[in-house]
């Protein structure tokens, strides 16, 4: 398939004016029907009895349009998106996207890139954790992420620490190592050898260190990436760059050398129930650990890894806003999204869910800091969908210690990164 351009016929002379999001431009829609397409209803806050109550009437009227909801279905999201593009039924759309999604999508030049229609100046308004989520929401030097939705707070990683056990057994504090900048995988390693105990004589672990680590969150935390753009913008493969490599033997050997990691416990039960010293989780899972938790509990970040430049904080999911490459009037719809949502309704949402998920004032700090600090740190490229069995190949022999995550990523770039230009490959009709 060729570029779809139809977008960018409309961009000359849009740079000029555009106020930042939640500013009070209008545009005349003329009556058009303005739909926001999701997997699921993302306008129910404007709902009657909801919080934000009226403010899509207002827009109505302020931007003379109307405005639907479209949800689709989950597992046929990213074809049904391409079925109104080819169709022509996307112009008056806007999309939310994962960025899982962003990626097949944007191999298919299927949006449209608002860094030539929006000002520098527009993405430097936005939320700091935004300005992160549009870094993600980029491809081939354009930038298709924009707007103040999404909470990219509730799927980042921070580490929860059992505070009672830490006291009783003579550990360090883990928030006062991070304020001394000393919160790092040595300390946590040190603390987890301590931690984990056989306290019933079976020969087996009853009190754990660690609990169910993420891989990629270990190399994240050690400045690791699997892709990094080139300066045209595409993916370019460094799974086998050291910050990887050793970030990746790093989560092995808390497994399979030092044996200090309970594994299979996703959830944080055994936290809870006070048999593991630590366990990173994804923020939202807070809000329902702290109600069942007897034991003292804080949050600090993911310890940082020896060749990171600071406390990183992985996420494993992302959503944002972006337009179709057909949109006819793409200036109109990022003003009436940022209508819509506000850059206050974001930093509310993430008070919000601050107030609800941590247990203590210092966590709330620590947590507001890391959300500040984003700055698109995640696997963003899905290479299992990129590269198929040579990815999955790979993996299993690492994780089965058939060869070092060093000798398993070097071997396998090559192919990975053919699989990527592939991917990423002009597209015929």
């Amino acid at each position: 398939m060729t570029r779809i351009i139809a977008c960018a016929v409309l961009v000359v002379g849009l740079l000029a004016g555009l106020p930042g999001p939640g500013a009070a431009a209008s545009y005349d829609l003329k009556g058009k029907t303005v739909t926001f397409v999701g997997w699921w209803d993302y306008l129910d806050k404007f709902a009657p009895g909801k919080e934000r109550e009226g403010r899509i009437q207002e827009a109505e009227k302020k931007f003379n349009c109307k405005i639907v909801a479209k949800p689709l279905n989950w597992d046929d999201y990213t074809s049904l998106l391409m079925t109104r593009l080819l169709s022509g039924d996307s112009e008056y759309d806007v999309w939310l996207m994962n960025h899982n999604f962003f990626w097949q999508l944007a191999a298919r030049d299927a949006f449209c890139p608002l860094d030539k229609v929006l000002p520098q100046s527009y993405y430097k308004s936005l939320p700091k954790a935004r300005q992160g989520a549009v870094k993600v929401m980029s491809h081939g030097g354009n930038t298709y992420g924009f707007g103040s939705y999404g909470n990219i707070l509730g799927c980042l990683r921070f580490m929860a620490y059992n505070k009672t056990m830490f006291e009783r057994e003579g550990f360090p504090d883990a928030q006062k190592l991070y304020e001394q900048g000393k919160w790092d995988w040595d300390h946590c390693l040190d603390i987890a050898n301590k931690a984990t105990k056989d306290l019933d004589g079976d020969g087996n672990p009853d009190q754990w260190g660690l609990s169910s680590l993420w891989h990629w969150g270990v190399a994240l935390s050690n400045d690791g990436k699997l892709t990094r753009a080139d300066s045209k913008g595409r993916p370019i493969f460094t799974g086998d760059e050291i910050n990887v490599t050793e970030g990746m033997a790093m989560y092995l050997d808390l497994y399979e050398k030092y044996k200090v990691c309970l594994d299979d416990d996703w959830g944080g039960d055994q936290f809870v129930a006070g048999k593991v010293a630590m366990q990173p989780l994804e923020f939202w899972r807070f809000e329902f650990i702290g109600p069942k938790m007897k034991d003292r509990w804080g949050i600090v970040p993911v310890p940082k890894g020896p060749r990171a430049a600071d406390y990183r904080y992985p996420n494993l999911q992302l959503e944002s806003l972006v337009l179709p490459a057909n949109s006819k009037d793409p200036k109109a719809f990022v003003a009436l999204a940022d209508f819509l949502f506000t850059a206050e309704d974001h930093d509310n949402d993430i008070s919000g869910s601050i107030k609800a998920g941590c247990p203590d004032r210092v966590s709330a700090e620590i947590v507001k800091r890391g959300v500040e600090n984003w700055k698109g740190e995640m696997y963003d490229l899905n290479l299992g969908a990129v590269a198929g069995q040579v990815w999955s190949d790979a993996l299993m022999a690492w994780l089965n210690g058939e060869k070092s995550a060093a000798v398993a990523m070097k071997e396998v770039k090559p192919a990975i990164q053919t699989a990527i230009n592939d991917f990423f490959a002009p597209k015929k009709k």
